[in-house]
């Protein structure tokens, strides 16, 4: 990214520089020494500047891939172990306070290709929180985890918004939990969350775990959950994804036909036709069965990635 806006901004440059020295004189030698001279000038100090950031980058390689970042790793693998390590020790050798609340992150990207956008995609989610600190251990060859000090999950919305243009980008988020125990918890619930996308061959770019905790349970045997799903969605199942939506937010907003009419953008009778097909649909009324209808639906979305 860096890279692409010093060549956008070297392009800018060198257009106003040329009408400038056009407006100076129409001396064709001159015009000729002057546009040599200069744009070796600007070329020089954009590759100069380019190669200082590529030596940063080489240098950052190498010390994630060994030293310091092997020691953190290590203090991490302890902590989430439940090792008997004391507090101080671990919070010296890794730079982050392990008092106070965490958000547990696994970022990870599916090709080695891609994993310069992993560190980019870090800072973001890290703002994400409102946050300006992370702790961060490189797992793996295609993956980071990342804890940040923050008392609130961001919404999907709000993550989205900062990862946009990152598509081979993933992201999966812990619950915040505090202390060294809630270190750890908030980790195992960002590692579950994205062991259940790849589980159901999800591709869904984001999941918050607390999202998804039921779906997580419930299937753990994928051919069982996709029975129940099937048994208890009927015709529902293949119908329209916007009933569908329809259903999870007036389930969201509190079974209130009105507030959810406001949040999807239309009118309260669009919301009462869509609920009584859906009704239509399903084998037996929402009211009867609405723990299990919206378990199984939200279990839909997350394996065909639409949630």
């Amino acid at each position: 990214d860096d890279v692409a806006a010093w060549r956008s901004v070297e392009r800018i440059c060198w257009k106003w520089w040329l009408s400038a020295c056009f407006e100076v004189t129409d001396d064709l030698e001159k015009l000729h020494e002057l546009c040599e001279i200069s744009g070796n000038i600007l070329t020089t100090h954009t590759d100069d500047a380019i190669a200082e950031l590529a030596e940063y980058v080489r240098q950052t390689r190498e010390e994630l891939a060994g030293g310091s970042q092997l020691q953190r790793y290590a203090t991490v693998e302890l902590l989430l172990q439940g090792a008997d390590i004391a507090s101080a020790r671990a919070e010296e050798q890794l730079g982050y306070a392990l008092t106070g609340s965490h958000i547990g992150v696994v970022i990870w990207v599916d090709s080695e290709d891609d994993i310069g956008s992993l560190e980019r995609a870090a800072e973001q989610v890290m703002r994400a929180c409102d946050s300006t600190r992370r702790l961060t251990v490189v797992a793996g060859t295609t993956a980071m985890w990342l804890w940040i000090p923050a008392a609130a999950t961001p919404s999907l919305t709000a993550l989205a918004d900062r990862l946009r243009g990152r598509r081979r980008v993933r992201v999966a988020l812990g619950r915040p939990s505090k202390g060294v125990a809630g270190f750890r918890r908030t980790h195992m619930d960002a590692a579950a969350a994205q062991r259940l996308l790849i589980r159901l061959d999800s591709r869904l770019p984001i999941v918050r775990y607390e999202d998804v905790h039921l779906v997580d349970l419930l299937s753990i045997d994928v051919a069982a959950a996709d029975r129940f799903v099937a048994d208890v969605l009927g015709d529902l199942l293949d119908a329209s994804p916007v009933l569908h939506q329809t259903l999870l937010t007036y389930v969201a907003e509190g079974l209130n036909r009105t507030s959810s009419a406001e949040r999807l953008y239309t009118h309260r009778n669009t919301i009462d036709r869509r609920l009584a097909r859906v009704d239509e649909l399903l084998p037996k009324p929402f009211a009867q069965n609405p723990t299990e209808v919206t378990a199984a639906l939200t279990l839909l979305r997350v394996r065909r990635g639409t949630a």
